[in-house]
């Protein structure tokens, strides 16, 4: 649930008001060609489409009552288990909206056709932001594989046992904590998310040339499609990854800290290296969280940059 409430929260704050901007930017271009400012316009109304499938995507799976699933593994079920994949239920609807927008461009009117001869690559498109996705998404997957592993009762952290000043030890269990019941479906959903992430940026790379476009601005709009689908998806994985990592980095510090009463005192026991690790965990899921809003950002006025200029690619054309 929470993980629902941190990506409605970026994309109503942070994407939809800027992806408006970019469409008042793509229309309003004084020294762009008609044809540059049109597809822009196009390209930026089939992104607009595209966050807000995600955003009712995501708003119509916290709407959903919270029950107890994830029976099925060898476990006691958690609340809400199945519903922490649903970052991932955004990015596939992300996804398949933008393979639905891919078909309304224009097609090549005439009796002349051209096309080229290499084509680009996702990596070509993508650049940095398809690895700072990648490394999200690993991210995500050692940490939900780490907390499965040292969960206890499968939606908590266990304290260690610490002897106290005058006899005895001390120690219990902090939660809620990440474990199987909810690495499991996030497991596999992000596994979904990144196939159709596939092949839904290798249908924009393999996008027909646009008429009326030269190839730098073709390979610039196309870039600027890659980096807008990418800022969605790294909402959705960084969202995920970011709750994670807080809440297991909360549940590491409180099970860190014991109280327990000697001669009606009440004293605290501290384990260091809990404390740390679940400190660690929050500044993480902090610089995951605002990392992911800057890349979203930063993409919503990809269209507008200048690209450096390369070489022109081979085209052949052919009459009919």
């Amino acid at each position: 649930m929470a993980a629902f409430a941190v990506v409605v929260l970026l994309g109503l704050v942070v994407v939809v008001p800027a992806l408006v901007a970019g469409v008042v930017l793509a229309t309003t271009g004084r020294h762009d060609a008609e044809p540059v400012r049109a597809a822009r316009r196009h390209d930026t109304l089939i992104t607009l489409t595209t966050v807000l499938a995600a955003l009712l995507t995501a708003v119509g799976v916290l709407s959903l009552p919270v029950t107890w699933t994830a029976s099925y593994l060898p476990a006691p079920p958690a609340p809400g288990a199945l519903l922490a994949a649903g970052p991932f239920a955004v990015a596939v609807a992300a996804c398949l909206v933008r393979v639905a927008g891919e078909l309304t461009w224009p097609r090549p009117r005439g009796t002349v056709r051209t096309a080229p001869l290499t084509r680009r690559t996702v990596r070509e498109l993508a650049g940095w932001r398809l690895l700072l996705l990648l490394a999200t998404a690993a991210l995500l997957v050692v940490v939900l594989v780490v907390t499965g592993l040292t969960a206890t009762d499968s939606t908590t952290v266990a304290s260690p046992e610490r002897p106290l000043p005058g006899g005895g030890t001390v120690s219990g269990a902090a939660g809620p904590y990440p474990g199987w019941p909810y690495g499991v479906p996030m497991l596999l959903g992000l596994a979904v998310a990144l196939v159709a992430a596939a092949v839904t940026l290798g249908v924009v790379a393999r996008r027909a040339p646009l008429e009326g476009l030269g190839h730098a601005e073709d390979d610039v709009l196309r870039r600027a499609s890659t980096a807008r689908l990418l800022a969605v998806l790294q909402l959705c994985v960084g969202g995920a990854a970011a709750v994670v990592l807080a809440t297991a980095g909360g549940a590491a510090r409180n099970a860190g800290t014991a109280h327990y009463a000697v001669d009606d005192l009440w004293q605290t026991s501290t384990d260091p290296a809990l404390t740390t690790l679940g400190t660690a965990a929050l500044v993480m899921a902090l610089l995951v969280a605002v990392g992911s809003a800057v890349a979203a950002v930063t993409a919503v006025g990809a269209a507008r940059r200048r690209e450096p200029r390369t070489a022109p690619t081979p085209t052949t054309t052919e009459t009919r």
